[in-house]
């Protein structure tokens, strides 16, 4: 493995020391009857943004992005709306936290009440997870930026 001391500034490691070549972005959600609730269906959207962007800023970098789309049951609710990172839930990257709030598509969707995950991160909850806060998990994910 690299040493990667004394090899950042501001947060920003040097790029000739990344030692990852693969990010592999991870997102579950929930699907019944090929749909999805309204939440996870923005959050993709989202994912796929940051996807094709890091795709191509990582790309130059030489780290290849591979995107797994996850469809999760009714049994597996609790998953749904999640988005790993290498393995690593993008809550942990960007020390944040998961709660869960009343989601009316999904209560839609499975007949029953129910709720989704939330990231919330510097006291801001994100039901909906934007493509930046997707990026900067991934930029922690391969070692660009610090925890």
């Amino acid at each position: 493995m690299t040493d990667r001391t004394n090899n950042h500034q501001n947060g920003v490691v040097n790029h000739a020391t990344i030692p990852i070549k693969r990010l592999v972005i991870e997102w579950r959600h929930l699907v019944v009857d090929g749909a999805t609730c309204e939440r996870c269906g923005a959050t993709g959207s989202e994912v796929k943004t940051a996807v094709d962007a890091l795709t191509k800023e990582l790309g130059a970098l030489g780290i290849k992005v591979v995107f797994k789309e996850i469809p999760l049951g009714t049994d597996q609710l609790e998953e749904s709306n999640k988005i790993l990172l290498n393995g690593k839930p993008l809550e942990d990257l960007i020390a944040g936290g998961v709660t869960e709030t009343p989601c009316s598509s999904c209560s839609t969707l499975t007949g029953t009440s129910a709720c989704c995950r939330a990231v919330e991160v510097d006291n801001q909850q994100y039901e909906e997870i934007p493509a930046w806060l997707i990026m900067e998990a991934a930029y922690r994910a391969v070692g660009l930026r610090e925890g």
